[in-house]
């Protein structure tokens, strides 16, 4: 970034940016807790938000997984009640672990394959109005089957390998349909254009 656009970029932040005032829980779940804070906007006003605590923030991945004959790897899991999702593997990285190390080890436990090539691609919030959580998006290639499925307790999770031309198939017809999956999608449809990738910044909460 040159130097005219990151202090155009840091003037406008600058004179946005709220202060916190306060902040307490005002619900505490099992997997989310829910955040009550108050701000004073730069105009002097002051606003209340609540935000969505997870997993205790920790971050995730969504692992694009390319198999050694060029075949995507896409998962299907419930997620809530009558929701039952076609996505990418994913799942939250642990303490000490890297984006890198955890990718491996999710792909590893919801499928069974193992890839010696993980790059980072991307990273995002997932739901910046009420989530401060960040989703690391990676691409895993010539993944191989060398493991059984090791899933959690609570995790049922099914698995196959889809062609590239299937893959766009159901991104238009909307079976893959989360955000990070399709987000995930236009990531891989860059580089299978060939198109110039700028080196990203990971983000840090």
């Amino acid at each position: 970034m040159n130097k005219k656009l990151k202090n155009k970029i840091n003037e406008l932040i600058s004179k946005t940016k709220a202060t916190l005032l306060s902040s307490k829980i005002i619900y505490r779940g099992n997997f989310i807790n829910l955040i009550e804070e108050s701000y004073v906007l730069p105009n002097k006003v002051i606003i209340k938000r609540e935000k969505i605590i997870k997993n205790n923030n920790k971050q995730s991945v969504i692992i694009i997984a390319i198999t050694d004959d060029n075949k995507y790897i896409l998962v299907s899991q419930n997620r809530i009640n009558g929701l039952t999702t076609l996505e990418f593997p994913s799942g939250y990285i642990e303490e000490n672990e890297s984006i890198i190390e955890a990718s491996a080890r999710e792909l590893l436990e919801e499928t069974g394959y193992t890839s010696y090539e993980i790059n980072y691609l991307d990273s995002y919030y997932a739901q910046i109005g009420i989530d401060s959580s960040i989703v690391n998006i990676v691409i895993a290639y010539n993944c191989i089957k060398t493991n059984k499925q090791n899933l959690g307790k609570y995790e049922y999770i099914n698995y196959n390998e889809f062609t590239f031309e299937e893959l766009k198939e159901l991104i238009n017809l909307n079976y893959i349909n989360g955000v990070g999956n399709k987000l995930a999608f236009y990531e891989l449809l860059n580089i299978t254009m060939g198109k110039e990738k700028t080196c990203k910044k990971k983000l840090s909460p």
